[in-house]
Order: C-alpha cells, then sequence, then structure tokens
C-alpha cells in the first residue's frame, strides 16, 4: 500500500521516502491525515518561561553616580569653607610689637559694623581667631637681649610669642611648639630656640595636652636678626583639620 511523504509529499510503499529519505512515522495514506501529522518547525524556547527584554541601565547609572559625586562635591565644599579661620572680634584692631590690643571707642565700632569687612586670612597681635571651636590668640611679640649669661649671637635677638589656646571643642587637643606651629621671619623659614625660652619666669613653654572646654597658655621663642622686618607664625589646631591659623607681626 503506497503512502505518502509527510515531508515532501511523494507516494511510496516502504519505511523511508525515496526523494528525501523522511522516515514513515504513519500507515495513513489520506493526505488530509498526513499533513497534520507533519513535524512542527523547530522552536527552541518552547516549554521556557518567557523573558522580559533586558533594559538598558547604563546611562541611568551613569547619571546617579554623576548626581551622588556633585552632591558630595557640594557637601565637602561647604563644610571647608565653614571651617577657614575668622576673627572672633571682627571689629578689634592689632596691636604692635611688646603692646597688646588697643580699645577703639563706640563711634568707631558702629562704623567698622556698618561696612561689611572683606574677609582675612591673616591675623595679627591681639586677634583671637577661632577654628574648628578652638580660640588662638596671639597676645604679645616680645623682643628681648636675653640675660647675663644667655644672650643670642651678635647681631641677634630673641623674640618671645605668648599664645593663648583655649579649647572648646569636645574632644581634647594636643599642642606642640614643634608640630603645631610653623614660622617665617622676612620669608625665610625659622625654628624655635631653647635658649630664648630661658629668660621666661611667669610662662612656660607651650607644650601639653588641652582637655575639652580648657585652655592653655605659653610662650614660643625665636632667635632672628635685629633688622627683621616680618615674622609670620601659622598655628594648626589638629593635625586632620589641613587648615591654620597665621598670624602676622611687623617690627616698625
Amino acid at each position: 500500500m503506497n503512502i505518502v511523504c509527510n515531508r515532501c509529499g511523494t507516494e511510496f510503499d516502504g519505511n523511508f521516502c525515496p526523494k528525501c529519505g523522511n522516515q514513515n512515522y504513519t500507515n495513513q495514506s489520506d493526505p488530509s491525515s498526513t499533513q497534520a501529522n507533519r513535524i512542527p518547525p523547530y522552536m527552541p524556547n518552547i516549554g521556557q518561561p518567557l523573558q522580559p527584554p533586558k533594559k538598558k541601565r547604563g546611562c541611568l547609572t551613569a547619571i546617579l553616580v554623576t548626581v551622588g559625586i556633585l552632591i558630595i562635591v557640594g557637601i565637602i565644599g561647604s563644610q571647608i569653607k565653614n571651617d577657614e579661620p575668622k576673627a572672633v572680634d571682627p571689629d578689634s584692631e592689632s596691636s604692635n610689637i611688646t603692646k597688646s590690643a588697643s580699645d577703639t571707642s563706640d563711634d568707631t565700632k558702629d562704623d567698622a559694623t556698618a561696612t561689611p569687612l572683606p574677609e582675612k586670612t591673616t591675623f595679627g597681635i591681639g586677634e583671637t581667631v577661632e577654628l574648628k571651636d578652638i580660640l588662638v590668640t596671639l597676645v604679645s611679640v616680645k623682643i628681648s637681649e636675653g640675660g647675663d649669661y644667655n644672650k643670642p649671637s651678635d647681631g641677634n635677638e630673641y623674640l618671645l610669642c605668648e599664645f593663648n589656646i583655649e579649647n572648646n571643642s569636645d574632644n581634647d587637643i594636643a599642642v606642640s611648639s614643634m608640630i603645631s606651629f610653623e614660622a617665617y621671619c622676612d620669608d625665610y623659614s625659622i625654628t624655635q630656640s631653647i635658649s630664648a625660652l630661658l629668660d621666661t619666669e611667669d610662662l612656660s613653654q607651650l607644650d601639653g595636652s588641652v582637655a575639652a572646654g580648657k585652655k592653655m597658655n605659653g610662650i614660643i621663642g625665636y632667635e632672628v636678626s635685629k633688622d627683621w622686618k616680618e615674622l609670620e607664625i601659622s598655628y594648626t589646631p589638629t593635625f586632620w583639620s589641613g587648615k591654620d591659623i597665621t598670624f602676622i607681626a611687623e617690627n616698625k
């Protein structure tokens, strides 16, 4: 009995189609019945759940990262701006060498208050400066010729710099005359002179720890040429602050 190949439609008698080689899977000779029994086309996804198309998230991630960076930069920038040293009393005037800060009249203070002062980056003798809840004052700079058994080199003199430090922060701070302070005389780096401190009887060297809410007062001594013009001293309250307070004293 001839059968019809369900692939190419050729009539043949046997198990394989002589034209396409297709194996005979049915004994039906009715072409209409063989049409229904043809092998369906290959569909690899049959029996598997449909997967939603993958979304391109690269652009969204880049936008979110950029926005995050801008926010962080803005926060850091505002903190840095707020951490700048500032004078506690911007109307006060700095004094000269060996003199304390002079008082100003009420009229002068009213005029200074009415006119906004430019932001200061350096400060003078007698000015109190605040940085990270720490108040620092260069109280005085005194010139000394030394004592009977302790004198500076020929052509030099001692500068005794008195500082007052008030810790209004919540943590203790360490003050080191070697590490916390950096000094320049006429733009040349100078180091403290131990010999200069031998003539200070009432005040000690500016070293130690200041507890939260406490104060420290002490002296740093330098030996400089007698014809010096400008002394610059920078104080860094804490190692991690990255900011310092700079005082300027002029020899007039």
